[in-house]
């Protein structure tokens, strides 16, 4: 009795540990393009199906006779046992589940979390939630709303995650992000691992659903000791010195990176706000024209870890100072040159005036 007492407290706290099955939701809102062909059109009749896949997706009951549009492409995992119809659900009382929309830049902010101990009741309330969705938005930015997810996992302290995406047109992109936004690039960047475990793509349009099992990084794992700056190499205490006029050659050391690997650098005036930001693809060093002053560099790189040694630091001197001393030098010159003139008049200068002036006293006194 003891055995099977201590069996089923154990099977308990292994399908806390191990049963969670987390689900985000990506929906792209983005409407239809005024000028693509027919063709690439997204009838809303089309999104509709979408949602209804979802659902049965979510339920592990997707019946594909019904879609004879859409094809089921390697499925496995969980859409692979929904095909099968093996009933339940993908999610129990404690996972959670979320719906993110995306289209334009903020639109990924009008997410919700839906919580329940109820299953159904939590899948029928998000399922209501998506077909209530309206798709005007006239960007698509789906990267923020992949990285939200991440984020939103990584707050909670989820380690694992599904991830389906109903995906209609090809992303934007906008170098003019905000820190904020560019930060959560980066930790999406850095800590998110996918595996990808099929696609519903519609035969007739650019709609398809992508499904993924993601799992995030421990914080230890995310560190790379394969990139690392290789000059400048000196320290706040200790700068790299260069002089005015020459530029600042930063480089660095990757290894396995992608050739699509974009490295930026930036110089951070110490003594002020200023910086100067350069930026490179495919690249392994980077020139910085800078101004007499005290700065730090910084290297960083879109899908790799911290650089390991950052912030180097590197001070341009001017060249001011030789050019006053010159300046000094002939001034002292010319100074000296009229003391010894006035002091002892090697050309008779100051001789043939004063005897002039003593001829025109002599003939004033004639007079």
């Amino acid at each position: 009795m003891k055995k099977i007492i201590l069996i089923s407290v154990s099977f308990f706290l292994l399908s806390n540990l191990y049963g969670k099955d987390d689900c985000f939701i990506l929906i792209d809102v983005s409407g239809n393009p005024t000028k693509v062909s027919s063709d690439n059109r997204i009838a809303d009749n089309i999104r509709k199906q979408a949602i209804n896949i979802l659902g049965s997706l979510l339920r592990r009951s997707i019946d594909s006779t019904k879609y004879p549009a859409w094809n089921f492409k390697n499925p496995g995992g969980i859409l692979l046992k929904s095909l099968n119809q093996t009933g339940g659900s993908i999610l129990n009382s404690k996972d959670m589940l979320g719906i993110i929309p995306y289209g334009e830049r903020d639109t990924y902010k009008s997410f919700r979390l839906f919580n329940s101990n109820d299953v159904n009741v939590k899948i029928s309330n998000a399922i209501k939630f998506a077909h209530k969705l309206e798709y005007n938005d006239q960007l698509t930015f789906g990267q923020l709303a992949r990285a939200k997810a991440a984020d939103i996992a990584l707050e909670t302290d989820v380690k694992t995650y599904y991830f389906i995406e109903i995906k209609g047109f090809p992303d934007d992109t906008d170098s003019r992000m905000s820190d904020q936004e560019k930060k959560l690039l980066d930790q999406y960047n850095r800590r998110v691992i996918s595996k990808p475990i099929g696609v519903i793509a519609h035969q007739f349009s650019p709609l398809r659903i992508l499904i993924k099992k993601i799992n995030i990084k421990k914080t230890e794992d995310v560190t790379n000791h394969n990139f690392r700056m290789l000059s400048p190499d000196g320290t706040k205490n200790e700068p790299e010195n260069i002089s005015a006029g020459n530029d600042v050659q930063v480089s660095w050391a990757v290894v396995a990176a992608p050739d699509t690997t974009k490295y930026t650098v930036t110089a951070n005036d110490v003594h002020s706000d200023e910086k100067i930001v350069q930026s490179c693809e495919d690249c392994k060093k980077l020139s910085l024209a800078l101004e007499p002053g005290l700065y730090s560099i910084h290297l960083k790189a879109t899908g790799l870890p911290e650089c390991r040694n950052n912030n180097t630091y590197v001070k341009v001197k001017s060249n001011g100072g030789g050019g006053f001393f010159i300046f000094l030098l002939i001034l002292g010159i010319i100074v000296g040159g009229i003391v010894y003139l006035i002091k002892y008049d090697p050309f008779g200068l100051w001789q043939e005036n004063k005897e002039s002036n003593n001829n025109t006293n002599e003939i004033d006194i004639n007079v």
